[in-house]
């Protein structure tokens, strides 16, 4: 999945070497996966997960 940077927005070099960005990846079980409505008792399976910094 690449990371596209939004119209308008540009990474503050001083934040960065500061370490004041961060990311959070949630992965969910749902259909819908930001509604959270995954099945009681079902099990979510991740097989692979990378992510880069260059």
């Amino acid at each position: 999945m690449p990371f596209v940077l939004r119209p308008g927005k540009e990474i503050d070099a001083d934040k960065l070497a500061d370490g004041r960005y961060s990311i959070t990846i949630v992965f969910a079980s749902s259909i819908d996966g930001d509604l959270f409505e995954g099945a009681p008792e079902s099990t979510l399976l991740i097989d692979e997960v990378e992510l880069g910094c260059q």
